[in-house]
């Protein structure tokens, strides 16, 4: 498929969570011109159609956006137990910190992570 017969994508993945499978949501995108013709739905439907065993999709997006009334309509509801929660760190000058991993047989600490090279 060429990018002018593209109309739009959804990108996530599942998650394995105590209460079964989950996936997540975390893009999706119709081509502006194609916007509120239906092309949302039909993919958001298509996505669910593929999930196997998956016992719920979840997403973060701004309240009371045109993105939250879109998802409302197809049948998301806010989940008032939860919030996200930012926290503003330093750039590392010595990498991204992706790569961070802390082992029980590594660090003695919690301030004794190691990091990728």
């Amino acid at each position: 498929m060429d990018d002018q017969n593209l109309c739009g994508f959804a990108i996530g993945h599942t998650e394995q969570w105590f209460t079964g499978r989950h996936f997540l949501l975390q893009q999706m995108c119709v081509r502006t011109d194609l916007q509120r013709q239906g092309v949302g739905t039909a993919l958001l439907e298509a996505l669910e159609a593929r999930l196997i065993d998956v016992k719920q999709v979840y997403l973060l997006t701004e309240r009371h956006g045109a993105a939250h009334r879109f998802y409302e309509h197809c049948g998301f509801r806010a989940a008032h137990r939860t919030g996200v929660m930012l926290k503003r760190i330093p750039l590392a000058s010595t990498g991204t910190g992706l790569h961070t991993w802390l082992r029980a047989d590594q660090a003695e600490s919690k301030r004794e992570v190691p990091r990728w090279p």
